[in-house]
């Protein structure tokens, strides 16, 4: 029975071992860590330096220091706005070749399903970097107030105005009639 025990023992704790990734298997600026450098990488960098309370794990910090000068600063969230590969939001862009860089409604009707799915307990078909993507206020769920935003910057990037969350590169997270694209 010892024997078992202890062979039980030492498979959890290796299995354990192997679960643990470090930021070293993740590119720089995958602040995520879901493979693939979006525009909620940038927006989390963005809010680690808005808002004291949100905090990054040391690994995630090791990766936003894209410019690898020691600090996570304004230069790294501007360093990753240039090179993401798709914006916050644009959960369609994963699946179609056409390179584009905003929100569309499709994008918008996508985040609203995977709600209004997951408000009733089942299961959307987006995946966890769509998922990541649609979580526009980055609290770590996909709900109404993500619905809501998605709503919001489609309309604004349709009517060729900037949107309410976004200027110049950084995601703003207060209350969006402060922000500075608010007005544009």
């Amino acid at each position: 029975m010892k024997k078992m025990t202890a062979l039980l023992t030492a498979l959890v704790m290796a299995s354990a071992s192997m679960m643990h990734v470090s930021a070293d298997a993740y590119a720089l600026g995958d602040v995520d860590m879901d493979g693939i450098i979006t525009g909620h990488d940038t927006a989390m960098v963005s809010r680690y330096l808005q808002e004291e309370a949100y905090t990054l794990t040391e690994e995630q910090l090791t990766l936003a220091d894209i410019n690898a000068d020691g600090t996570v600063d304004q230069a790294d969230a501007d360093m990753m706005y240039a090179t993401q590969e798709y914006p916050m939001g644009a959960v369609g862009a994963l699946n179609d070749s056409s390179g584009r860089k905003y929100i569309n409604l499709d994008d918008a009707q996508d985040i609203m399903v995977h709600y209004a799915l997951s408000a009733v307990g089942k299961e959307s078909d987006l995946t966890a970097v769509q998922r990541n993507m649609s979580d526009l206020d980055l609290d770590g769920d996909v709900d109404l107030d993500d619905v809501r935003f998605a709503l919001t910057i489609f309309a604004r990037v349709a009517a060729a105005l900037e949107s309410p969350f976004m200027a110049n590169g950084v995601y703003y997270f207060s209350t969006y009639p402060e922000s500075p694209a608010y007005g544009a």
